[in-house]
């Protein structure tokens, strides 16, 4: 279902195009993503908080674009609620919906709005869909007031929210992947694979620079820390500190640092593959035949060039 596209015309163009059947398709594919919403919502609501997941699974079985077109269209018909923060209203009202009014007039977007979930839940949720689109997007590597100046405030908070994100999920890896004496690699490569490897390094980097005067980290990661660049002072990084035990961390440095290594080289190899090199074309060239001579009277020995 989340391969399918949403279709970005009204039901009236939908008829007078006859098209009604990829219309209602749609149509109906976002209301069922309400209600998977809905659903995730209060399957992952516990101890007074959203705990992680939910969004992810609904990304899953619809795609990004389906799960943030219904939550748009839910926070712009919610926009008087003050329940809902202001940097969520902003992103839906910038999120292009269609304009799709039924026989009598009526806008039949109105029937995504989530109506079984608490509005504050609603807007955690929100935040959570973004950050998952947040993901694949570079680190802000800017100041809040940087970012203010730049006009770019929406980027900065949500590659925060992500650096937190990663921080946590790191720490996850590092408690279920631990066998006593190592972290596993594939816990390692999961987290690299979800957030990449600048994000990754980043954020590891910056809690080796925090906690720099902790004997705990081997020397070879504290010296692949500094080399990181960092372009916030200190003070600013500190609420994407990982805070899983040090050894333990120290060997999740160390094998992220293998892997990502790995990537590099892959990556390496795939581009001299894809692109050889100007030497062995040239090589190619002088290697194959020449070019016959065209028809022509032949000059006599000795005659004039």
């Amino acid at each position: 279902m989340k391969k399918n596209l949403i279709y970005q015309h009204s039901g009236q163009y939908a008829q007078e195009h006859d098209e009604l059947k990829q219309y209602f398709a749609s149509f109906n594919a976002l209301r069922d993503c309400k209600e998977a919403i809905e659903q995730a919502i209060a399957d992952h609501y516990h101890d007074n908080r959203l705990n992680d997941g939910g969004a992810r699974e609904v990304i899953a079985q619809f795609g990004l674009e389906r799960t943030m077109y219904v939550l748009a269209a839910t926070v712009q018909a919610k926009d008087s609620d003050g329940r809902i923060d202001q940097d969520n209203k902003a992103w839906a009202q910038a999120f292009p919906l269609v304009v799709d009014a039924d026989t009598f007039g009526r806008d039949r977007t109105k029937e995504l709005e989530l109506y079984r979930a608490h509005p504050g839940l609603i807007d955690l949720f929100v935040h959570e869909v973004r950050d998952e689109a947040a993901i694949s997007r570079p680190v802000y590597r800017g100041t809040f007031d940087q970012a203010k100046e730049a006009g770019e405030v929406p980027e900065y908070r949500a590659s925060l929210r992500v650096n937190k994100l990663c921080q946590r999920e790191i720490e996850q890896a590092v408690d279920s992947g631990w066998d006593g004496m190592h972290v596993a690699p594939d816990a390692v490569k999961q987290v690299l694979e979800r957030f990449g490897p600048e994000r990754v390094s980043y954020v590891l980097a910056n809690t080796v620079q925090q906690k720099g005067w902790d004997d705990r980290f081997s020397s070879d990661n504290t010296s692949w820390a500094k080399m990181v660049p960092m372009s916030i002072p200190p003070e600013k990084r500190t609420s994407y500190i990982v805070n899983s035990h040090l050894a333990k961390l120290d060997d999740f440095i160390t094998t992220a640092r293998h892997e990502m290594g790995q990537m590099d080289k892959e990556r390496g190899q795939s581009v001299k593959v894809k692109r050889p090199s100007v030497k062995n074309r040239l090589q190619e060239k002088s290697d194959a035949p020449a070019a016959p001579k065209p028809p022509g009277k032949t000059k006599a020995k000795g005659q004039d060039r």
